[in-house]
């Protein structure tokens, strides 16, 4: 049988692994990469929008982290967006951290998911879906709202999400650092 020897050294005189090798017994006690909790939610609830205020699409989840150095990843997916009405209408779309509100203009805006999406100066509708993660880092055990907000951005038309019953939804990763 032949000798694994890792960077020219025997086995046992190797100290530490190289840079970039996980230690699965690290992982394993929580220290760093391990995912903590996971809290998911969805919704069908169709939301009419129909001016340039920022509304809530009722995507939204709360999760309290366990420790204020860990890290949320944000999985989240936009449904049954239907535009229509006017040529030229298009939407806005942004993922937003709130402390325990859900009202669509508190908070923080982490990413925007489209800056403009919309109807294609036809006569007809386009119906679409939305996905985005993000890694936040939110420096608290305080509990913490994620939600995506939704305005139109241009045009004097309207739109619908979660149009005919389609489910959106946003799951919450915390992740020990």
């Amino acid at each position: 049988m032949a000798i694994i020897k890792l960077n020219n050294q025997s086995i046992s005189s190797v100290t530490a692994l190289p840079a970039g090798v996980v230690d699965a017994n690290a992982l394993a006690s929580g220290v760093g990469g391990k995912v903590v909790q996971v809290v998911q939610a969805r919704t069908i609830s169709g939301i009419g929008v129909s001016s340039s205020t920022e509304v809530t699409t009722t995507i939204t989840a709360q999760i309290t982290p366990t420790s204020a150095s860990n890290k949320i990843l944000i999985i989240a997916s936009v449904n049954g967006v239907q535009m229509g009405g006017s040529a030229g209408t298009g939407a806005t779309f942004n993922l937003r951290r709130h402390d325990t509100s859900t009202s669509a203009t508190s908070g923080t805006i982490l990413a925007t998911l489209v800056p403009y999406g919309g109807f294609d100066n036809t006569s007809s509708d386009n119906q679409y879906a939305l996905s985005a993660n993000h890694y936040d880092t939110p420096s608290t055990t305080d509990a913490r709202n994620y939600t995506i907000t939704t305005y139109r951005a241009n045009g004097s038309g309207s739109y619908t999400v979660q149009n005919n019953g389609a489910s959106s939804g946003i799951a919450l990763m915390e992740i020990a650092v």
